[in-house]
């Protein structure tokens, strides 16, 4: 009989600033993991059978099809497992492409549902995470129409039906949360964010600990505040006009400090996306998004390095990056450790 097993990536989330984000009220992650990944639960919902769940730090040999998503932190794991189990079918998705020959390349869950012939429907389904604590991800839109330069994003905003999105919110049920994160890219551009309201009560029909709903947005996005949102990540990048003008984000000094007093005005948590390595940052441009973050009364602050994927540089992660110089790498370093 054919096995079939689903590889997740173990997180390295011990560090202190890490503890100090899901220290926070209602914060919770799953034991090994930052949080359960949407692909497996959407994976589940359509295959007729059920894969064993495995972690890749534990996982060496195993027989049958294996299903996983390859990032840079865990592709050397990955291209290790591939040659220990030359005789198992690895079915692959994710940032980092792997070439071999029993490694079958997906660029969504469909085109694994189409190689194994099975009919590919959307969905969710979090059985194998069951009574597990975490931030499950809702999914109302994809794609973003902003243009920002450092982005890879589709441009165009898709809806998803009314269907879709019931189906994720009754599937987490199996879950113990408090909040639920929207994972459209920049909330407020499709129609259909107002909805959150009756998905919010649809929630509490079965989660009466239910607080309401992190989203990500822009601080040029105009959004209704009176939603059940408990928190906002706004994507400041930099508190830098000329460098937000080089990138073609749509904001501004002034929209984010506009957008800052609005949401602390209506008593929502405010969470800063924060980008280090950008080009044009300086000594002076880095103290300058210090003094913005260490005065916007954040919840926490999200901090990345740049990234840029289909490049040696696509782990947001890494500190030194190729494509900058010895002093911009030490600036950019320099810059993380002010702030964690």
């Amino acid at each position: 009989m054919q096995q079939y097993h689903l590889i997740q990536f173990r997180s390295n989330t011990d560090d202190e600033y890490s503890k100090f984000i899901w220290s926070q009220e209602h914060y919770f992650r799953p034991k090994d993991f930052w949080e359960i990944p949407k692909w497996i639960a959407e994976l589940c919902y359509t295959l007729p059978f059920k894969p064993v769940l495995s972690v890749l730090s534990e996982a060496k040999r195993l027989d049958g099809i294996i299903f996983g998503s390859v990032l840079s932190i865990n592709k050397k794991l990955f291209i290790e497992m591939i040659r220990l189990n030359p005789q198992s079918t690895f079915i692959l998705g994710g940032y980092d492409p792997i070439s071999a020959p029993n490694v079958i390349w997906c660029d969504s869950i469909k085109d694994a549902c189409d190689y194994l012939g099975v009919p590919y429907m959307y969905g969710t389904d979090y059985s194998l995470f069951k009574r597990t604590k975490c931030i499950p991800r809702l999914t109302m839109s994809k794609g973003c129409r902003n243009k920002c330069s450092f982005c890879t994003i589709e441009k165009n905003v898709v809806p998803l039906s009314e269907r879709d999105i019931m189906t994720q919110v009754e599937s987490f049920v199996d879950l113990d949360f408090d909040l639920v994160y929207i994972d459209d890219k920049t909330f407020g551009q499709c129609s259909n964010y107002t909805s959150i309201g009756r998905i919010y009560h649809s929630i509490r029909e079965f989660n009466r600990n239910f607080v309401g709903f992190v989203i990500q947005t822009t601080a040029s996005q105009k959004i209704d505040l009176d939603l059940p949102i408990y928190a906002i990540e706004i994507g400041v990048e930099t508190y830098n006009d000329p460098i937000l003008r080089f990138y073609n984000k749509p904001s501004s000094e002034r929209l984010i400090d506009t957008s800052m007093a609005r949401i602390h005005d209506k008593g929502i948590k405010y969470i800063p996306n924060i980008i280090s390595g950008l080009q044009g940052e300086t000594q002076k441009t880095y103290e300058r998004t210090i003094s913005f973050v260490k005065n916007s009364r954040a919840l926490f602050i999200n901090l990345y390095d740049l990234a840029l994927y289909g490049t040696d540089d696509n782990d947001e992660h890494n500190n030194v990056k190729s494509l900058r110089n010895t002093k911009e790498n030490e600036l950019s370093l320099w810059f993380k450790k002010q702030l964690l």
